[in-house]
């Protein structure tokens, strides 16, 4: 178990912090500098045995997944102003199928809207989705934390912490070597610590639960001329509430590229043909066809099997349940259906899948 006093490194001689304005002036200059940025790296990640029941306790009688998980994949990740693109890759358990999958997955947000799709290995289709959330869906995964903290600080719709105070708590500690400074995000309660001798780059980010560390994120940095200092490598411990360890991921960036210009497709997602698409955004679903058709999935039908409801052909020329209407007299009806979607690798997962 790692306890909070434990995570936060050794102690050092407190003085008065610098104050958060001195920090959001120097994180805003960086924003400012890196205009646009993209990423590439490694993972390298693993999960134990039965890791997925410390998440989820009282649900299985038995461990999920039966083994250790180790393996490596790449990532990546764009900005622009507002707008944010990333691709993550991982492997999964799938414990009614009782095999492994290679899934990967694309967020993507323009600016005004934030889409997603997932690939899954040995499935037939993609899902999609499009979702009702002003702002980039994944902004609150740690594994991209290091690149929004520092290109991103305050960009209103992809940075986690925009909006939100932070608060010095006065604690100070010796961390790669540096003395930091940790700042308290009000709202979520996240420790952020900082290197004020470089530009107050984010070393380390906590959140921490009952004095005991769930999620850590440390970020190892290099000078880069003009855009300051870079991340250039990250690990990310998630625990649970006892202390025992969830899963662990090394990062090792591959490739990193500033103030580019991009296509507007680099932020948007153009759902291929096949593809079963949740429109939370509109309030229905339907399957993608080629040409901008859609096959409209009514209430009724979504619990029938894909292969079904894709060989319909005659459903595409069927209004969409949410705009039918009937005579005067008549009694509308909506019928609300609860849909599960694969969604992996945030901070809540799915009961069957390793995430």
């Amino acid at each position: 178990m790692i306890v909070a006093v434990l995570a936060c490194g050794a102690p050092v001689l407190a003085q008065d912090p610098p104050s958060v304005e001195e920090l959001l002036k120097h994180w805003q200059a960086r924003q400012d500098r890196v205009k646009s940025f993209r990423y590439e790296w490694t993972e390298d990640t693993f999960r134990p045995k039965g890791h997925v029941n410390l998440m989820m306790p009282d649900v299985f009688d038995k461990p999920i997944p039966p083994m250790d998980m180790r393996f490596s994949r790449p990532g990546y990740l764009s900005a622009a102003a507002g707008k944010l693109n990333y691709v993550h890759q991982q492997q999964a358990w799938f414990d009614h199928e009782q095999r492994h999958a290679e899934v990967t997955m694309r967020f993507t947000f323009d600016g005004k809207n934030s889409k997603s799709v997932t690939t899954t290995s040995g499935k037939d289709h993609q899902v999609g989705q499009v979702r009702k959330e002003d702002h980039h869906s994944e902004i609150h995964n740690f594994l991209i934390q290091p690149l929004l903290l520092t290109f991103r600080s305050s960009a209103a719709r992809i940075s986690p912490y925009a909006g939100l105070p932070l608060k010095a708590t006065g604690d100070s500690a010796q961390i790669q070597k540096a003395r930091c400074w940790c700042y308290r995000v009000v709202g979520n309660g996240n420790l952020i610590w900082v290197d004020p001798n470089r530009h107050f780059i984010p070393l380390r980010v906590q959140t921490i639960q009952q004095n005991v560390v769930t999620w850590q994120l440390d970020v190892q940095f290099e000078r880069h001329e003009p855009e300051d200092w870079i991340p250039i490598s990250w690990r990310v411990v998630n625990y649970s509430g006892t202390g025992k360890l969830i899963s662990s991921v090394n990062v090792q960036a591959t490739k990193s590229e500033f103030n580019i210009d991009f296509s507007d497709s680099e932020f948007d997602l153009e759902f291929t043909a096949g593809t079963r698409v949740m429109d939370d955004k509109n309030g229905m679903q339907y399957i993608q066809r080629a040409g901008g058709e859609r096959r409209v999935i009514r209430p009724n039908e979504v619990a029938k099997p894909y292969s079904e409801l894709a060989a319909d052909r005659a459903a595409d020329r069927l209004p969409s349940w949410r705009s039918v209407s009937w005579t005067a007299g008549s009694v509308f009806v909506i019928v609300v259906v609860g849909v599960v979607i694969l969604f992996m690798m945030r901070r809540r997962s799915g009961l069957r899948t390793t995430a």
